[in-house]
């Protein structure tokens, strides 16, 4: 049977339910990289190497462990709070210009159970005189518990999104938001000789907190990763370092609570030299049906460099849609994890973005303005030039849209077992 039949086939059997009908019977996913599939991508730090510009760390406040009573003091005088964002992944407003964000308006949701970073922007009335102030975030849990985190850092001016240092913030774990959390943020003085003048806008809300409306539902993906070797090329190392550098970048970019991924313990094997991707590709469908996997696993194949006829620079991928073939180039700065990322996606129902709707906020190269945020390395990744994951124009990273659209995919077709 031909690699297209064998494809085919497996799609045919596989929309006896819902996730198998929107996930197609494997991830159809072909990465060769000598060195392994590392997950590597470009994220930066803002700020410089721990001298932001705006005089302060870029590491964050942190939770002391001491009692803090979160309105003890004298809120800050001429800083006002202009911006306040949480970013899992993808920036998501909740206050824009001094000014609440409405739900409705947002352009990604905040999931609960989901670790990322919380930051504050404030800006600076004429005059300002440097000084330290400090940042408090009380978060509230449902049963009235709260806890609040503290961040003190040298005020030289307004804040800038470009510069951490500039900014109060919070890298928060998966236990920070649950469900029915809400928040308060307060900018107070830590000097008993504040400047005179008005203390307004330096909390928010003015009074009580505000609500993340989360999304509480489980958001869960589990893939099988599944080594090839082929008759020709080199072959793929496999190793631990190269898992846990692909669950962690598929894990940042993705709206997840959790993650499983695994490398299938037997290999499959092509004798001879494969014509082309497909051939490898078809392998990830081929084991999946050997597994009898449950339906919510998702099946991607790995070979080496140079393991098929065509060749590659860093890599090759191929997935799919439905019965829709998608194949892509995977040579690029973001490294191998965006390729994995990329053809995840088709199977959570994204086209590329020249494929996409009307409603598709970019334009056909997937270009959009957005900071994201790598949780495994605690750092920003920079709008500057950025592209939507699913399209062919590097440097990528999942953008706003596509989150959503993948959280809305996973909402609709929860993990297995639950």
């Amino acid at each position: 049977m031909n690699t297209d039949s064998r494809i085919r086939r497996g799609l045919r059997s596989s929309r006896s339910s819902a996730w198998r009908f929107a996930l197609p019977s494997a991830a159809l996913c072909l990465i060769g990289v000598a060195q392994g599939c590392d997950g590597s991508g470009d994220a930066m730090g803002v700020g410089g190497s721990g001298s932001p510009s705006g005089g302060g760390s870029a590491e964050g406040g942190s939770d002391s462990g001491a009692p803090v009573d979160p309105e003890e003091g004298t809120r800050a005088v001429g800083v006002s709070i202009s911006a306040i964002e949480v970013n899992q992944a993808v920036g998501i407003r909740l206050v824009d210009g001094g000014r609440p964000v409405p739900v409705s308006e947002r352009r990604a949701p905040i999931i609960a159970g989901r670790p990322g970073l919380f930051r504050v922007s404030v800006e600076t009335a004429e005059g300002h005189r440097v000084r330290e102030l400090e940042g408090r975030l009380t978060l509230t849990r449902s049963d009235g518990t709260t806890k609040v985190l503290t961040d003190r850092r040298l005020v030289v001016r307004a804040s800038s999104d470009a510069d951490l240092g500039t900014q109060f913030h919070w890298h928060f774990d998966e236990t920070a938001i649950e469900e029915g959390t809400t928040f308060a943020v307060g900018i107070f003085e830590t000097s008993d000789e504040a400047p005179a003048g008005a203390s307004s806008g330096s909390r928010y809300p003015e009074s009580g907190s505000a609500a993340f409306d989360e999304w509480a539902d489980r958001l869960e993906l589990k893939v099988v990763l599944v080594p090839v070797e082929t008759g020709c090329g080199s072959k793929l190392l496999v190793s631990d370092e190269a898992l846990e550098g692909n669950r962690k970048y598929i894990f940042d970019a993705f709206p997840l609570q959790k993650l499983t991924i695994t490398y299938r313990e037997a290999w499959r094997k092509i004798e001879g030299c494969p014509s082309g991707v497909g051939e490898i590709a078809a392998e990830a469908l081929a084991a999946r049906i050997e597994d009898d996997a449950p339906d919510d696993v998702l099946y991607a194949a790995l070979s080496g460099p140079g393991s098929f006829a065509e060749g590659g620079a860093l890599g090759q991928a191929f997935g799919t849609v439905g019965s829709a073939p998608y194949s892509g180039n995977g040579a690029g700065p973001d490294g191998v994890g965006a390729i994995i990322v990329h053809e995840l996606g088709h199977n959570l129902g994204r086209p590329h973005p020249w494929e996409e709707d009307e409603s598709y906020p970019y334009d056909d190269e997937g270009g959009y303005v957005g900071w994201g945020y790598r949780r495994s390395t605690r750092m920003l990744v920079p709008s500057d030039g950025r592209h939507d994951v699913m399209s062919y124009t590097y440097p990528t990273w999942m953008s706003e849209y596509t989150y959503r659209k993948c959280a809305e995919f996973l909402k609709d077709h929860p993990p297995s077992g639950l």
